[in-house]
């Protein structure tokens, strides 16, 4: 787990993707009541993704990729769509499965959204359309399949759109 911070630590932004801290990010993540940036990229994390996050309500930069939780469904992570401030949702590999909800639509300020190779499926939701600042997309790697709604290039600041490795059909 991470190291004992002063819980008046005025530290925002700790940095600690691939460090190899482990065990469960709910008893870790307390140390930092001040959090907006939390990158933890490529460690050990473990058991689920906590809903203690959600307490963070300056959070804009949230990358929890490549860290072994337990498989959920996306569902089951309602708090992570309350998090009005995320700029950043880096989900990568981390042992999802169902439908992306419609309550996405609430992370208006979001820039880049990655999804990358785990077990969702269904169609693209509708609500994405509604992410307007979404500048990066990324679902590669997942069970996504049906047509790609045309609405999805009137995001007029998507710059980057992955959908590779999915079961995507039509013209």
């Amino acid at each position: 787990s991470l190291p004992n911070f002063n819980s008046s630590s005025p530290l925002r932004e700790p940095q600690l993707f691939f460090t190899n801290f482990s065990g469960e990010l709910a008893k870790s993540i307390k140390n930092f009541p001040s959090l907006s940036y939390l990158d933890i990229y490529g460690c050990q994390f473990s058991g689920s993704i906590s809903a203690s996050l959600a307490n963070f309500s300056n959070l804009e930069y949230l990358d929890v990729d490549l860290n072994p939780f337990t498989a959920r469904s996306i569902s089951s992570m309602a708090w992570i769509w309350k998090m009005k401030n995320l700029t950043t949702l880096g989900l990568r590999q981390i042992n999802l499965y169902g439908k992306i909800p419609p309550s996405i639509r609430n992370l208006s300020q979001l820039v880049e959204l990655d999804f990358v190779g785990n077990q969702l499926s269904s169609t693209i939701p509708s609500q994405l359309m509604n992410l307007t600042r979404l500048a990066v997309l990324d679902l590669e790697g997942n069970k996504f399949h049906g047509e790609i709604p045309s609405s999805i290039y009137q995001l007029q600041n998507l710059r980057v759109l992955i959908l590779v490795k999915n079961n995507f059909n039509g013209t």
